[in-house]
């Protein structure tokens, strides 16, 4: 089964910023796609607010916790965990997909996290999927 899970960014106002924002998604495009066990990993932009970014991550498989990292930049970009919760059961936040420990373990996930934060109005909002059946593209 096939797990998706689209982020939805909102920049800080600046046609900079915007700049900023869209180069690093693409770079991180074109990085991402390449982790094992990655399917897509595709970037949008807001047809009509510009400070609104979307990111769909598609992903082979499920079932590891989130490493210490994975959790670092979801605080990092202001996402709220009760950490202690997480710890103690196993939430959906905290169930990532096996095809997530290389893409966190990607050398560019730590500088892109560090680099975004900075640029997002707001908290950054996560939702997680199983695709159903085979619906594969």
């Amino acid at each position: 089964m096939v797990y998706t899970i689209v982020c939805h960014l909102y920049a800080k106002e600046g046609k900079e910023v915007e700049e900023k924002i869209r180069s690093k998604l693409v770079e991180a495009s074109t990085v991402y796609v390449k982790d094992a066990g990655t399917l897509n990993w595709h970037v949008m932009q807001d047809h009509k607010d510009s400070r609104k970014w979307t990111i769909v991550e598609r992903y082979e498989n499920k079932g590891v916790r989130c490493t210490e990292s994975a959790v670092n930049w979801l605080l990092l970009v202001g996402y709220d965990i009760n950490l202690s919760l997480c710890n103690a059961v196993n939430l959906s936040l905290c169930n990532a997909e096996q095809s997530l420990k290389a893409h966190v373990a990607n050398p560019f996930y730590a500088t892109f996290g560090s680099y975004m934060a900075p640029l997002l109005a707001k908290k950054l909002e996560i939702r997680q999927f199983n695709e159903l059946g085979s619906s594969r593209l």
